[in-house]
């Protein structure tokens, strides 16, 4: 077993290397400082997560203000101290630190504002969501010229571009819709992830 998980895990540090990330990212070498089982625990937490998001649509809006600048400061601190501690600003094409440093302001942002950050909210997560939308479009040109499967890709970048063009559009009228939306996400990308690891265990 220790052989498969550490064949896995240069695996995984191999797929990192050579992922077509989008230019600011690429030259970046990140150090594979995780475990499996930690890996295996995330994924079945985000899945609980995504079927709150499902089933408990209004209880998760109702704290998503506070949740949700909560959950970017730490994400914040932990993309800035990782791009700290690898150093990965003194490479010219690199945005770890620079989208640590982003994710604390817009998290503080919202803190600020939670009793009235709808539209605030609307509008991140437009945004991020046609950020994310691109790089998934970036990531099915790249499979579509080298003949790789790409289809699966293609509509998640749909759906992305879709979300964010919707949020951006009605930002304070969408966001119930996309948590609900986001919940079915992060359970299927849980799930596939799950799949993923009990297969090349």
């Amino acid at each position: 077993m220790r052989v498969h998980r550490n064949g896995f895990r240069e695996q995984l540090a191999q797929i990192m290397r050579e992922t077509p990330w989008s230019k600011a990212q690429h030259s970046v070498d990140f150090p594979i400082f995780f475990s499996i089982r930690a890996v295996k625990i995330t994924s079945y937490i985000m899945a609980v997560f995504g079927i709150c998001c499902v089933v408990f649509t209004e209880h998760i809006y109702r704290i998503l203000p506070v949740a949700l600048g909560i959950t970017m400061i730490v994400q914040g601190i932990f993309e800035t101290w990782i791009g700290w501690k690898t150093e990965e600003y003194k490479e010219k094409e690199t945005k770890l630190t620079s989208n640590g440093i982003v994710f604390l302001i817009l998290g503080s942002v919202i803190l600020c504002n939670y009793s009235n950050a709808d539209f605030i909210i609307g509008a991140i997560w437009g945004v991020l969501s046609l950020v994310k939308g691109s790089e998934e479009l970036n990531q099915v040109l790249y499979r579509r010229i080298h003949k790789a499967p790409y289809r699966s890709k293609l509509i998640h970048c749909c759906i992305e571009l879709l979300l964010g063009l919707i949020l951006l559009i009605d930002p304070s009228a969408s966001i119930k819709h996309h948590v609900f939306l986001l919940g079915i996400e992060v359970f299927v990308v849980s799930m596939q992830n799950i799949q993923e690891l009990k297969a090349s265990a």
